[in-house]
């Protein structure tokens, strides 16, 4: 008697930013602070009272389809601030990138329900959270983002913190959401596993897997290796 093949769907994989403070990096280390909150989150804090940037560098990078792949973000905005993505080889070190490359961009304005600052174009806060998620096929990318097979490869990501001394950004979730290889849906769901915020997502609830991005360089050029979650 002939048997069904188990159902095979594509599965959610998220591929997470390190929100570990030892992985990124600013050009002056006096003026912010780099820390982890009590919840795990990454805490940017201006000391200097202007706009510095933190960033971080991967060196393997996180390749996606743009089409099936969705950013998602929970931050905490006080009092404003701008995040760009790097692509195709390029980072936040002022040294490796170039002003009008093509290959970095602010996620700013996709930012679902954020006031702008009319002059800088910056996600004004005030203290406000916002979590949500991006479709990434849906943002206007450079084509000098992309690879040759046009898929994108995330190489940085740079965070201002503008405002008084001691303004904050809280990071809490950066993470590339993305399709995967298909899996029998017939089977339990997997076991809980922990990203490098330290928090638990379970198949019942998502149907993602987590994978930490480990091998990281900071912007300022120092390489950093962490453990894998």
């Amino acid at each position: 008697e002939p048997t069904t093949a188990p159902t095979q769907a594509p599965v959610e994989i998220r591929l997470p930013v390190s929100l570990d403070p030892a992985d990124w990096s600013t050009k002056n280390a006096d003026e912010m602070v780099i820390a982890k909150g009590a919840d795990g989150s990454l805490e940017l804090s201006n000391t200097n009272g202007l706009w510095p940037a933190a960033g971080i560098a991967l060196d393997k990078g996180i390749t996606f389809d743009p089409a099936v792949s969705k950013l998602v973000y929970d931050i905490t905005v006080g009092p404003n601030t701008n995040i760009n993505l790097f692509f195709n080889g390029e980072t936040p070190n002022p040294n490796e990138f170039e002003e009008n490359s093509g290959k970095h961009m602010s996620i700013a304005p996709y930012i679902e329900g954020a006031d702008h600052d009319a002059g800088s174009g910056d996600i004004v806060g005030n203290g406000a959270t916002f979590k949500g998620e991006i479709d990434l096929s849906k943002m206007e990318i450079n084509g000098a983002a992309y690879n040759e097979d046009g898929t994108l490869t995330l190489t940085g990501v740079n965070i201002y913190t503008a405002g008084a001394a001691g303004s904050k950004v809280v990071v809490r979730d950066l993470s590339i959401v993305t399709l995967g290889e298909g899996g029998d849906t017939t089977t339990a769901p997997v076991e809980p596993t922990t990203t490098a915020s330290e928090t638990e997502t379970t198949a019942s609830e998502t149907n993602t897997t987590d994978t930490t991005i480990t091998d990281t360089t900071t912007a300022d050029g120092t390489d950093v290796t962490t453990g894998s979650a």
